[in-house]
């Protein structure tokens, strides 16, 4: 794959702002409640094999700003602003939300078989 050149870095504008970044978290935290947390192997160090917890909350409120700011910017009528959006999304998937993406899948899924296992009138509409 090659790799996005920035003409002008001045042009990347993150547009989530922390005090969005925090509501939206706090919104997220509140609906999760007791499944926010949960354990994963960070494989960016190997040579940790020690568990990390971590926030379902955090995740998803991290993938939605990179995904949100990505959108925002590559909306914008220039090339440089485009350029700096795939460059920044490109390097946060690699960097951040990749990870995020991957350790809250897994999370969700086994939130949802819990559920399943314990409640057979448990449905998500279209899930199955």
């Amino acid at each position: 794959m090659s790799e996005i050149e920035v003409q002008d870095s001045d042009a990347n504008i993150k547009f989530m702002t922390e005090e969005e970044w925090e509501q939206l978290f706090n919104e997220l935290r509140k609906k999760i409640l007791k499944d926010d947390e949960f354990w994963f192997m960070d494989n960016s160090d190997f040579s940790n094999n020690e568990p990390v917890k971590g926030s379902l909350s955090e995740c998803l409120t991290d993938i939605y700003q990179d995904l949100k700011d990505f959108l925002d910017l590559y909306q914008k009528n220039s090339l440089n602003a485009k350029e700096n959006a795939v460059y920044e999304i490109k390097r946060t998937f690699e960097s951040r939300w990749g990870f995020h993406l991957v350790n809250a899948h897994k999370a969700l899924h086994h939130i949802i078989m819990k559920r399943i296992s314990q409640d057979d009138d448990f449905d998500i509409p279209g899930l199955f």
